[in-house]
């Protein structure tokens, strides 16, 4: 089968799928997580059901009788295999019958991976919203009252580390003002407990662009 799904080696990449995928209309999902020596009997099986390595055309032919075509992703990390099953909103058959699907649009059913949930945000002057992905607010409270107490152990190396990881966060555009406000909120904490210069400089973001290149290896 030449159209097997690729494993996506970072997290980004998988996140970038996902924004993709979701935003041309496959909302409805299901996910879990494998043993990487079990991905491709896995994925196989989800073609046999759900016809998940089909082509375009095939996919143009199903939605046409109306029923619901589906696709994965996948993401290797963790020494494990992360996999969301997408399928179309619109459309019925075997896989609306055995998956219990949630639906990406509702604000119960949003994807969320490790701390980020995927979301629809409408920026000022936009005339409708854009999928995008942010960090869920537990998160950022973990991440400050994880710079509250590097800035408060009296430690350099703990605050230069917050900033190194602000610099790696997946820069989608919920993401980016995320990471600026606590970057922001860490040298505040800094003049508020120390003296002296904040010993790191500033981060600076790029953007994530929808059609980067993806880092993936082949399914087998």
């Amino acid at each position: 089968m030449e159209n097997l799904t690729p494993v996506h080696l970072t997290r980004t990449g998988a996140f970038r799928e996902l924004l993709n995928q979701i935003s041309r209309g496959y909302s409805r999902y299901a996910s879990g997580s494998l043993p990487p020596r079990k991905t491709l009997a896995f994925v196989l099986k989800m073609h046999d059901r759900y016809g998940v390595c089909s082509t375009s055309q095939q996919r143009w032919r199903a939605n046409k009788k109306g029923q619901a075509s589906a696709r994965l992703v996948l993401l290797e990390e963790h020494e494990q295999i992360h996999w969301w099953l997408l399928v179309r909103e619109e459309g019925e058959g075997l896989v609306t019958q055995l998956e219990a699907l949630s639906d990406a649009k509702s604000k119960v059913g949003r994807v969320a991976y490790c701390g980020y949930e995927l979301v629809r945000e409408t920026k000022k002057g936009a005339e409708r919203p854009r999928w995008t992905w942010r960090m869920q607010d537990a998160t950022l409270t973990q991440w400050r009252d994880k710079i509250r107490k590097s800035v408060r152990s009296q430690r350099d190396d703990g605050v230069r580390q917050i900033m190194h990881s602000l610099r790696r966060v997946p820069t989608f555009s919920g993401v980016r003002p995320q990471a600026y406000s606590l970057a922001a909120f860490t040298k505040a904490e800094w003049k508020r407990a120390r003296r002296g210069d904040f010993p790191v400089p500033d981060i600076a973001l790029g953007w994530q662009g929808r059609y980067k290149q993806a880092k993936t290896r082949p399914l087998a």
